[in-house]
């Protein structure tokens, strides 16, 4: 979870107002075994993974611009421990946004965008950190 963004940009688009981005992977595609000897599993394997991407962002004003399912680019989160420059690091992600969210409440407006990384061959990580420039 990156909890201080200083700048997201998806496709070159800055997105304004971020305040957190979470990062999850998940199984694609579970393998798993039993023997006859006990209630535990004997083998499990995830051949197949997902990395799942949400950025929520904090609304200010009207913003016809929402990213539409199925948009593709890539997602660049620059973040680090403080507001300033020390231990900056970047996120980069290569992804197709799946679904777009608002959310009204006692806080404000929030928009909520989920995105799946794609691999370039499928044996890249679609998610890489790196130290900022």
């Amino acid at each position: 979870m990156l909890l201080n963004p200083r700048a997201v940009t998806f496709g070159g688009q800055r997105w304004s107002g971020v305040g957190q981005v979470t990062v999850e992977r998940t199984a694609g595609r579970l393998i798993e075994e039993w023997s006859d000897t006990g209630p535990h599993s004997v083998l499990v394997d995830v051949p197949e993974v997902r990395a799942i991407v949400r950025v929520e962002q904090t609304l200010s004003e009207e913003d016809p611009g929402d990213p539409v399912p199925g948009s593709a680019g890539e997602l660049s989160v620059e973040f680090g421990p403080s507001g300033g420059d020390l231990l900056r690091r970047r996120l980069r992600v290569s992804a197709v946004v799946v679904q777009v969210m608002q959310q009204i409440g006692a806080e404000g407006a929030k928009r909520v965008v989920t995105l799946r990384g794609v691999s370039a061959d499928g044996a890249i990580d679609p998610v890489v950190v790196e130290d900022a420039d």
